[in-house]
Parts: structure tokens; C-alpha cells; sequence
């Protein structure tokens, strides 16, 4: 990277938006680029950053001191952001834990501002909206019930409560998109099950609500997802059938499709492939002892034994979304299972032994999960 024609920290963040475009994942220039970005973010238009942010969470990368600037950035930054970079921005951090830090709340009130004015579209308030239930659950901790980060602003929660209701009665009288209904829907289930005072705060009609989940079912249909099952997702059905185990394939629970479904037990199994997970590219040289190339192929995957080592060393971690699915349903009483690619191996034996101990001990402990678990053990809180 020292060795490329431009140093411009906008000509870098154009490259990003490139690489992104492409879904060309290269993992040092990448991150040269960001510290580039980062050590001069002021020079950079507000567009450019946004979409940096927003392909970078496209490409499944995290920089930490990039991310860590733009959440202290003055307050004018923030307002003068148009719906469209607002909406990049929110995409790129809400996949990264950004609402574990309470000084994202600024983000999150522009966030709320958007929704509630009359000049910003339906279309960009939903998105927003589902932005906001990612976020907001980053800080919360289902078995204590507890919020933090974020989530902690209370007078915020309330200001949330309020903007989701309007974004309702507009949907009641407006045509909008399915993805507009599944957003606004994830925002509500998130703050009925955050709520700790009155929850007649909440309000949605309930016509609405049963609307957006027949929308939810009918953009992925049960016999599309059987059809387009993964190979991972093959692989652990047959293990479920050679071990005598009673499933579902393909599910729909809390408003959302699982893998697997196991009824006796109500545990949920989800197969997490490489497109779960984020990595820190913040520093790609402590990466050099985990892969002797130091850079791989761009767009091919680590190994497994070189995954686990990045999980073990804080390189990877599970991003937002998929965290926030293993809270809504563990919340809702099922004990889930996160299964990551890397655990699952080419011996057979070993995959069957594995997934049976990760059953068993789901039915001894029976705890709720509060995220997954990258050694793929039962999580707790």
C-alpha cells in the first residue's frame, strides 16, 4: 500500500467505495486507506465518508480508529449529513457495536429527528427505524434485563417510542415497499422487548403489525429458503437425522426465519457462515502469525483453524444484526444455538459429536442467550 500513486484521503475513501462495489476484500489496503481517512477525516466530504463506512460494513471489515472519530465528530457534522450519507453511515455502524458506546446516542437522535420530520421519506424513515433496533440492542442484556450504551438514554428511548408510532399511522395511509413493513417491524419487536415500564407507550395497530408479518413470510418463502439451503446448512440437517433428533428445517419464529427448529426442546439452531461476522482490520499485522502469506487471496476466506485464531485474538467478532436475532429469541423464551462455519470440520464424527454435546448442554443449562458464541459453545449471559 506505501507504494500507491495517490495519498489523498478522498481518493481513498473512493477506492473503498470501489473495492466495496466489487466486494474485493483486501484486507491491508483496506486498512491503510482507513488510517489514511481517519488521521484527516476533515478533508473528506461528508458523502464520501458515508459511503467509506457503508461498504465497509459491505465488505465485512471494522476499523476501530476510523469509527472512533466519526462517533466524536462535532454536532454540526451530523446535522448537515443528508438522508441518503445518514442512511450509509447508520448501515456501516450498526453492524459494529456502535451502540455499546453511549456516545453514539448523538447518531442515534439525528436518527430520531429524520423520522419525525414531514420532509424525509417514508422509505428512509423505516430504514433508519430498523438501523435504530440494531443499535439499540447492542446494549441490552436480555437475562438481567438490563440496558446500557446507547439504550441507557431513557429520555432517547422515549424519544424512539414516540418516532416509531408516527412512522406507524404512516404506514397506515402510504404504499410503501416489503423491506419498508420488515424494518419497521423489527423496531417494535426490539422496543416491546426492551421496554420496562408501561407498554402501552408502544402503540401499533394491529392490523399493521399482522401485515408486516404476512410480508415477512411472503418475501422468503419456506419452500425458497428448503431450496436454497446452504451446504453448511446440509451438512447439519444430516447430522440432525443421524443423530434421531426431532427438527424443523426452515422455521419462521418471532417474526423471523431460523435454520432449524427442535420442538421436544424448543432450541433453535442457526448455521453461521462467514457473512455473520465482522473483522477488525485495524492493525492486519497481528495477523501475520496466524497466516504465514499474512495476506490471503482477496475475496477468498481464512481457514478454519486461522478463523478460530482470529476470534481468539478479538480480530472477528459476530456482527450486530445476527446478534440481535439471537436476543429477540432468546427474550422469547428458546434457548439458541450459533453455529459458526469454522467448528464444523470435514470428519463426520467429529461434527455429530460436536452437535450432539451442543444439544445436550442447551437442555441442561437451559440459560438465555445474550449473543452468539464464536467457539460455538452455549452462550450465556
Amino acid at each position: 500500500p506505501e507504494d500507491v500513486f495517490f495519498q489523498n484521503p478522498v481518493d481513498m475513501a473512493r477506492m473503498i467505495w470501489a473495492l466495496g462495489e466489487g466486494r474485493i476484500r483486501h484486507r491491508s489496503f483496506v486498512s491503510y486507506c482507513c488510517n489514511k481517512i481517519a488521521n484527516d477525516v476533515a478533508t473528506v466530504p461528508c458523502t464520501d465518508i458515508s459511503s467509506t463506512i457503508y461498504f465497509l460494513c459491505k465488505l465485512r471489515f471494522h476499523h476501530r480508529p476510523l469509527f472512533n472519530v466519526l462517533f466524536s465528530v462535532p454536532d454540526k457534522f451530523i446535522k448537515e449529513c443528508d438522508d441518503a450519507s445518514l442512511m450509509f453511515f447508520m448501515h456501516g455502524f450498526c453492524d459494529s457495536g456502535a451502540g455499546k458506546e453511549f456516545e453514539f446516542r448523538r447518531w442515534i437522535d439525528e436518527c430520531v429527528i429524520r423520522i419525525q420530520s414531514d420532509s424525509t421519506e417514508l422509505r428512509t424513515k423505516t430504514y433508519l427505524s430498523w438501523s435504530v433496533a440494531v443499535v439499540l440492542a447492542d446494549g441490552w442484556s436480555v437475562g438481567q434485563n438490563s440496558r446500557s450504551g446507547v439504550a441507557a438514554d431513557a429520555a432517547l428511548f422515549d424519544r424512539i417510542i414516540h418516532a416509531s408510532n408516527i412512522v406507524w399511522r404512516e404506514l397506515l395511509s402510504n404504499e410503501v415497499e416489503n423491506e419498508s413493513w420488515v424494518q419497521q417491524l423489527t423496531l417494535l419487536n426490539v422496543l416491546e422487548a426492551m421496554h420496562t415500564s408501561e407498554p402501552s407507550m408502544i402503540v401499533a395497530n394491529n392490523g399493521l403489525v399482522q401485515k408486516a408479518r404476512d410480508v415477512i413470510g411472503q418475501q422468503l418463502s419456506r419452500s425458497y429458503l428448503l431450496k436454497n439451503m446452504s451446504n453448511f446448512q446440509l451438512d447439519v440437517e444430516q447430522a440432525l437425522q443421524d443423530l434421531g433428533t426431532k427438527y424443523i428445517s426452515e422455521k419462521f419464529v418471532c417474526d423471523q426465519w431460523v435454520d432449524f427448529f427442535l420442538p421436544d426442546d424448543n432450541i433453535v439452531i442457526e448455521c453461521d457462515g462467514p457473512d455473520h461476522c465482522i473483522d477488525d482490520i485495524t492493525n492486519v499485522d497481528a495477523e501475520c502469525d496466524l497466516n504465514p502469506a499474512h495476506q490471503p487471496v482477496p475475496n477468498t476466506e481464512f481457514s478454519n483453524e486461522v478463523s478460530r485464531c482470529l476470534w481468539a485474538k478479538n480480530l472477528r467478532f459476530v456482527n450486530s444484526t445476527t446478534i440481535l436475532k439471537s436476543k429477540i429469541l432468546s427474550h422469547a423464551g428458546y434457548h439458541v444455538i450459533n453455529m459458526p462455519w469454522h467448528s464444523w470440520g470435514k470428519h463426520r464424527p467429529s461434527n455429530l459429536a460436536l452437535l450432539e454435546n451442543l444439544i445436550e448442554n442447551t437442555k441442561q443449562k437451559g440459560s438465555k442467550s445474550d449473543a452468539p458464541n464464536p467457539e460455538c459453545t452455549v452462550a450465556r449471559t
